[in-house]
């Protein structure tokens, strides 16, 4: 290759392979890994005008160097910070030489930032976040492990979740929390995301005037560990959020009776995985939101085998949505399956794994239309030879 590409291409005909490349997949990561092939690379590939139309920086981890001073290079030298409106930084060590908060200054379009993985100081992060809430166009913040108490505006996207390294690992980061300044500073957020976190509100008092985020459509905090509250945080979060669509807080531990906040919201999506649920939390739900969901997960959860199935023809209602129901580690006989295959026609995965009172045949993911109707011609042999 470095005689062939590197020597006896014409720099012209260079140009115009790499700024093929460049209008198809954009400068980076592309450029800097191009310019490493040799001499003419570089020279070719350092090209202004090649780097002109970069609105997304794509610099996870795994793209180039993770070396700080590269970054600084290529923000100072080849990227037009007046044309991003991304930054993925995901993994990057942007401690030192790397000035987040100038970067984030000269970048007057910039829509979303990814901070997930890093390196940043709880100074550093500070000062971008409080940068940040005079910015007109930032609508997403990705970042991991750090929370600070200065928040963005116009902020619609948060996700301070946490990796974990073994599905249900123990480790996980605490955080403090002001709910109330959050609510306060941020009231056009849409989604929150903190996966395996110990959300601990710095305040301890619940205030009357409290309404949650107006405009919240998401809120994801599966791993949440704290004991006690009896759903304390679903009232501070959640009230006065009559438009969420997307309720996760699988393997949670708190009271789950605490959703009756909820039953004013047309909830679509809800898994409540791992939640030790009670069977009259199991009844409140599928009455709140029969007529709502498309997406539930119930699995593993000890539901007695009666409760379970009339909640279970509860959900098979005329005109039902679902589309995807999760049974697996349940009590689900074939009376409450039936019911489900025959009324949820919009029915595309069910999950039946480890369910002990239906046979070793039926104790399987079904997923799409022909293993669906495989399920039925199950249930039916055994129903017709049970009499």
């Amino acid at each position: 290759m470095e005689t062939m590409w590197g020597s006896h291409v014409p720099a012209e005909i260079l140009w115009k392979i790499l700024k093929h490349v460049t209008d198809a997949e954009g400068p980076v990561p592309f450029l800097p890994r191009a310019s490493t092939v040799s001499r003419l690379w570089h020279q070719v590939a350092s090209d202004e005008y090649l780097w002109r139309t970069c609105t997304a920086v794509e610099l996870s981890h795994k793209s180039i160097r993770k070396e700080p001073d590269v970054l600084s290079w290529l923000f100072s030298h080849r990227l037009n910070l007046r044309h991003i409106t991304q930054i993925n930084l995901s993994g990057w060590n942007c401690e030192g030489g790397l000035n987040l908060q100038a970067i984030l200054e000269e970048c007057e379009g910039l829509v979303s930032i990814n901070l997930s993985h890093c390196r940043v100081s709880t100074s550093t992060l500070e000062q971008l976040l409080f940068t940040a809430n005079t910015a007109s166009t930032l609508k997403e913040i990705h970042f991991s492990q750090m929370v600070s108490e200065a928040y963005c505006s116009n902020l619609q996207l948060l996700d301070i979740s946490y990796p974990r390294s073994t599905p249900y690992s123990s480790h996980s980061c605490a955080v403090m929390f002001n709910i109330d300044r959050f609510q306060d500073n941020c009231p056009q957020l849409k989604v929150f995301r903190a996966t395996d976190m110990f959300l601990e509100p710095s305040s301890r008092l619940i205030q009357s005037n409290w309404t949650g985020f107006p405009e919240l459509q998401e809120f994801c905090i599966p791993g949440y560990r704290r004991t006690t509250g009896h759903g304390e945080l679903l009232l501070r979060f959640l009230r006065g959020s009559s438009k969420l669509k997307l309720l996760d807080v699988r393997e949670c531990l708190f009271n789950m009776e605490s959703l009756q906040l909820l039953r004013g919201c047309a909830i679509q999506c809800l898994n409540l995985s791992r939640c030790d649920l009670k069977d009259t939390t199991l009844k409140q739900i599928m009455t709140a939101w029969v007529s709502s969901l498309l997406e539930l997960d119930i699995s593993w959860n000890k539901f007695s085998e009666v409760v379970l199935e009339s909640c279970l023809q509860t959900l098979a209602c005329e005109g039902s949505q679902l589309r995807t129901l999760n049974l697996a580690g349940t009590n689900a006989n074939p009376c409450g399956v039936r019911a489900v295959l025959e009324k949820c026609r919009k029915l595309k995965s069910l999950g039946l794994l480890n369910c002990p009172s239906l046979t070793s045949d039926i104790k399987r993911h079904f997923q799409g239309k022909v293993e669906l109707e495989d399920l039925r011609r199950l249930l039916d042999t055994e129903a017709h030879c049970s009499h």
